[in-house]
């Protein structure tokens, strides 16, 4: 007669840990990738340590950003509990190399054109080591401020205004770098259109002292006069009906800066402008 056996079979086995990652480094921002493992485990938690100060992160496979570059070592403690309440425990940890993000550096840079009142600006600014950038421009008359690359502007009155472009770089990091770039602009109430320019030829302009013009052929001509940019007459040439020829004339008295010239002639008025530059 076959007795029965009875078999006892235990499940209270150890479970085992075994910690380990990988780093994907390469600038200031590094992601982890677990690749721990856990022999009869039936949950398994982390604690990831950064090497620099910050929080603990709880995350399978954490990202985590650097405020410096630098060598940090980061360790992951793995805990693992078995089907019966067995605890095993690892930890690995190693050095990681975090290469800081390249700084940026900005230079703001513009061109412009006018045409009466209205102005045009071409935005030059270089950014090297910049992921992004932006402008924001004032045209310097009290008008709002705007964001746009290269914007155009008209002015209520003739004048010159301290135009100022402002650039703020980010490097891959989202460090910033700025830069400033301010230039007079001078606009007129009385623009100069080519005809009139072809016809009133002035040079050298710009001049220091003396500035020559042209006579425009087989016209009548009364008298130059010399006109600030609001439009006002400050010198007058009398030309007393004078045939086309070559002809000289003083601005010796008058301050640095950009007159219009104006014609009187038989057929009516012809524009130009000169610029006085001292040396």
């Amino acid at each position: 007669m076959i007795q029965p056996v009875l078999v006892t079979v235990s499940n209270n086995q150890p479970c085992s840990a075994n910690a380990s990652f990988t780093a994907s480094t390469g600038s200031t921002t590094v992601n982890f990738t677990n690749n721990s493992s856990c022999t009869s485990c039936l949950t398994t938690t982390y604690s990831w340590s950064f090497g620099d100060g910050s929080p603990l992160s709880t995350a399978m496979n954490p990202t985590h950003t650097y405020a410096n570059g630098g060598v940090y070592v980061v360790c992951l403690v793995m805990t693992g509990v078995s089907g019966t309440g067995n605890v095993c425990v690892d930890s690995f940890c190693t050095p990681i190399t975090v290469t800081g993000a390249l700084s940026c550096n900005i230079n703001a840079a513009f061109t412009s054109s006018t045409n009466q009142l209205n102005a045009s600006f071409s935005n030059n600014t270089t950014c090297s080591g910049c992921s992004s950038w932006n402008s924001l421009w004032d045209f310097g008359d009290g008008s709002m401020p705007t964001t746009q690359t290269s914007p155009t502007h008209s002015y209520s009155t003739a004048g010159t205004y301290s135009v100022c472009l402002y650039v703020v770089g980010l490097n891959s990091g989202g460090q910033p770098c700025l830069d400033t770039l301010c230039q007079n602009v001078t606009v007129l109430q009385t623009g100069v259109d080519d005809y009139s320019r072809q016809l009133l030829q002035v040079y050298p302009n710009p001049a220091t002292d003396r500035f020559q013009i042209s006579l425009p052929i087989n016209t009548e001509v009364y008298a130059l006069q010399l006109l600030d940019i609001t439009g006002r007459m400050i010198q007058q040439w009398p030309l007393f009906k004078q045939a086309a020829s070559k002809h000289t004339f003083d601005i010796q008295a008058q301050a640095d800066g950009i007159y219009l010239l104006r014609l009187e002639t038989a057929e009516g008025s012809y524009l130009g402008r000169i610029q006085k530059q001292s040396h």
